[in-house]
């Protein structure tokens, strides 16, 4: 068996491809999440844990999504039927397909309200107005901005807008493109930004705080949380890889592209770290506290401030964006496929309906607003419906159908000429079922309710 040509082109390149990628894997959660990790364990126990869990769990099925994808060249649902159809499996296989169209839409309905606040911040720490404040003023600032919905409402909808535009330009034109001109970039100015705080004038920085372990090697809750993150740094179950992949030449070798795109998420992941650290943000809360209060909190008075900040939430809004493209493209490339639409009105309609979805999300803030909420909002609802269950669950469907359900000749033929296939088809069929299986398992409650009974 052959890999299909694609009746839409491919990548220009495996470099573009990587870059593309790489902007998928390296979204908002990049700074949201990876940074407050290492805080809580400590960099080396987190980093080792982190890194034994992507090689051998995320590193195999990255590249059986990537090769699904180009053996499929099309869109999810019809892609998974018709390869089901080839391997003698029921047609009802493309509900997986249909699952993870609507995951990567319900994902970025809410993502796109989050990045929205992220180009607010944007504007304002280029305007001078977040460095510098007390932290009362930063956490009513924060309130304010996520309580009003016209306020979110307006960056949700520029951000979708800018969205739309990119990927309605082709994968091509719009998401490469935009992917090697702004993710080397990126990286880059990241890196720069390290080396100027190292040595800037300021205390030295307490190393100790950042590498010592805060928990024990053996703490359940420290692979359970590596797990997750290996899953969630490859894309892994939203049909954003399957659907670069189905651009992606026949001659590309997988293993060691998803091994270069893993390095790279891995690399910016600690970068982002340690800006926030040598900053002093890092220490100043998670997830949005730490982008919208504790960082902000950290930023120098003057005009280094505003540059720094600048740069920062720059750097937000570009690794929101890369994955924004990516997670649309799913849906625009559904929607030309099943009713034949223009790559134009595909993506429009895509993200009139994705925006109109995240109206929902961003009415769940409204009222008085708490960085520690603990009302139950659709906001909520949507983050365990997607990230927490269908997005793993998709991930282990995924293995199973790479793994064990398909043929080995059709096995092989999807993953390519290229050398590794022994250890890609080993390492797909033991440890990466095995933790596909016990992230599924944590995000349907057993481990919290071991560690009840138990503990």
């Amino acid at each position: 068996m052959n890999i299909p040509e694609s009746r839409t082109g491919t990548w220009s390149s495996r470099g573009a491809f990587v870059w593309v990628a790489v902007g998928s894997c390296v979204g908002m959660g990049t700074m949201l999440r990876f940074p407050a990790q290492v805080q809580s364990f400590g960099a080396i126990p987190f980093l080792s844990a982190y890194l034994l869990c992507l090689l051998p769990i995320a590193w195999p099925i990255l590249a059986a999504e990537w090769g699904l994808g180009r053996w499929m060249r099309g869109d999810l649902v019809s892609g998974f039927a018709n390869t089901a159809t080839t391997a003698g499996l029921t047609r009802k296989w493309r509900w997986l397909g249909g699952v993870m169209v609507v995951t990567a839409a319900l994902v970025l309905s809410y993502y796109s309200v989050i990045a929205g606040w992220g180009m607010a911040y944007l504007v304002r720490a280029a305007g001078g107005v977040l460095n510098a404040q007390p932290l009362p003023a930063l956490v009513d600032n924060y309130q304010q901005l996520v309580s009003e919905p016209e306020r979110g409402l307006a960056w949700h909808t520029l951000f979708m807008v800018v969205t739309c535009v990119v990927v309605s330009r082709g994968f091509r034109s719009g998401v490469e493109r935009l992917a090697i001109r702004v993710l080397p970039a990126s990286m880059l100015v990241t890196a720069l930004l390290v080396l100027v705080l190292l040595f800037r004038d300021a205390p030295a920085p307490d190393w100790r705080a950042l590498l010592a372990a805060k928990t024990s090697p053996l703490d359940l809750e420290l692979w359970l949380t590596a797990i997750r993150e290996a899953f969630i740094t490859a894309g892994l179950g939203l049909g954003a890889m399957m659907t670069l992949g189905a651009y992606l030449p026949g001659e590309v070798r997988l293993l060691s592209t998803a091994g270069i795109v893993l390095g790279l998420d891995v690399m910016f992941g600690i970068l982002i770290t340690l800006v926030l650290f040598l900053l002093g943000g890092v220490s100043a809360g998670t997830g949005f506290e730490l982008v919208f209060v504790g960082l902000p909190q950290a930023l120098p008075e003057g005009l280094n401030g505003v540059l720094i900040g600048t740069v920062v939430y720059g750097l937000l809004v570009v690794m929101s964006l890369t994955s924004a493209v990516v997670l649309l493209e799913v849906v625009t490339r559904f929607a030309m496929e099943r009713w034949r639409h223009t790559r134009i009105d595909a993506a429009t309609t895509s993200a009139a309906v994705i925006w109109a979805l995240g109206v929902a999300s961003l009415l769940s803030f409204s009222g008085p607003a708490s960085l520690d909420a603990e009302q139950f909002s659709i906001f909520d609802a949507l983050i365990i419906a997607t990230a927490q269950l269908a997005a793993p669950i998709s991930a282990l469907a995924v293995c199973v159908f790479a793994g064990r359900m398909i043929p080995s000749d059709l096995r092989r033929a999807v993953f390519g000429e290229s050398g590794g296939y022994s250890v890609w088809a080993a390492l797909l069929r033991y440890p990466a079922r095995v933790g596909a299986v016990v992230i599924v398992l944590d995000a349907i409650g057993v481990f919290a309710a071991i560690r009840a009974l138990w503990f």
